[in-house]
């Protein structure tokens, strides 16, 4: 069975070219940062994570976290409130450093998920 692919072309297209692993050992703490990023990542998913709120927001490329499949993805457990929060605010201090430009559908995400970004 393949999984669908829920990430606009628009998502998939600016993470092209990042090879950076956004992974992390939450035993150790330690960040991946491997040069071996080969998938984007569902941070907030509708399968697994408890606080999924349904709608299109979720396409936001906030939602988004590239990661290397086989060591930092599969069977790994990433949806806890923590490891969440830790994705997504790491992929929003990359798209701040990176002068990306919000849209309407990733304000709409940070509403949603307000709590995430909340100190």
């Amino acid at each position: 069975m393949k999984l669908k692919d829920r990430f606009p072309d628009e998502v998939k297209q600016y993470w092209i070219g990042w090879y950076v692993c956004l992974g992390k050992d939450f035993e150790t703490d330690k960040e991946c940062n491997k040069n071996h990023a080969d998938c984007l990542h569902h941070i907030i998913a509708s399968q697994s994570s408890y606080d999924y709120i349904k709608g299109k927001h979720n396409e936001s490329i906030l939602n988004s976290c590239p990661l290397n499949n086989d060591e930092c993805h599969i069977h790994k457990n990433l949806h806890t409130f923590a490891k969440q929060k830790y994705f997504l605010l790491r992929v929003k201090a990359i798209l701040d450093s990176q002068g990306y430009r919000y849209k309407e559908i990733d304000r709409e995400f940070m509403r949603k998920y307000n709590k995430y970004y909340q100190s």
